[in-house]
Order: C-alpha cells, then structure tokens, then sequence
C-alpha cells in the first residue's frame, strides 16, 4: 500500500499565511493524517478480523465516542463491541500517532498549547514538500508486551 499524508479538514481555504495542515490535534493525541485508499481499507479490514478471536471482552468502548451524534455514535459502539475498535470498516481513517500526552491529574487542561506549536512547525516543513513524501507499507507486526 502507497502511504502519503492527507490534510485536516478545516473550514477555512488555505492561504499562503494559513497553509493547509498535515497534523490532527485530538484530545491528547498528535496524528498525521493518511489519505484512505482501497488498499488500505482492505489492509484494515484483514487485521482486525484475525485479531478479532484475540479480543478481551467485554470491550471499553472509548469516552469520546459519547460525543458523537447519531447514528454515528451507535455505529462507533457496534463496531467498538463486535471489533474491538470504533476506528474499523466504515469508522476507518488512517493515521500516524505522534505523539500521546495524557493531562496530568489535578492539572489544568492546555495540553494542546505546546504541541500545536510543534505540530505547526513540522507543518512548515512538510508543506514544502507535500507532493513528494509518499512511502509504501513493507510489513506489519502485531505484538503482546
């Protein structure tokens, strides 16, 4: 499979000083974002289903699916029950994780301050280059620590 970034959604039309964005900010989460493609549903699709015997139920479906609207919220619970994960099938979206900071217990949530400032100046970086950073998939390993 060809893996190359895709940019975020945004509501605005990217300027030259608001370039389009290459990261994804979620909760306490940092992600780059992957164009889909039908090589890597497919890819998707015949993981989970073999891991699917692996899983240990019942399965915690995540908070942050309560936010969603419906009827995409009781989609997100099915395939989070039945596969093991809201983000299978339909809920696919393609991602690098970067970068993962919890906020500390007691303190104040402003997490996303510092690594907007990081992820902005990779994304200066990366527009330069935007059409030519492709890569493909050689291999995937699952493992149990």
């Amino acid at each position: 499979c060809s893996l190359s970034y895709a940019t975020t959604t945004t509501t605005t039309t990217p300027t030259p000083s608001s370039p389009p964005k290459y990261y994804t900010l979620s909760g306490p989460y940092a992600m780059l974002p992957i164009q889909n493609s039908l090589c890597l549903q497919t890819l998707s699709s015949r993981v989970y289903r073999a891991l699917q015997p692996f899983l240990r139920r019942p399965v915690l479906v995540p908070s942050w699916v309560a936010s969603l609207p419906e009827p995409e919220r009781s989609r997100a619970i099915y395939r989070c029950r039945e596969y093991g994960s809201p983000n299978v099938g339909e809920g696919f979206v393609p991602h690098v994780s970067v970068g993962y900071d919890p906020p500390l217990e007691g303190a104040e949530e402003n997490i996303g301050d510092w690594r907007a400032e990081v992820m902005d100046e990779w994304n200066e970086g990366h527009a330069a280059i935007q059409g030519e950073c492709v890569d493909r998939v050689g291999a995937i390993a699952v493992g149990k620590t």
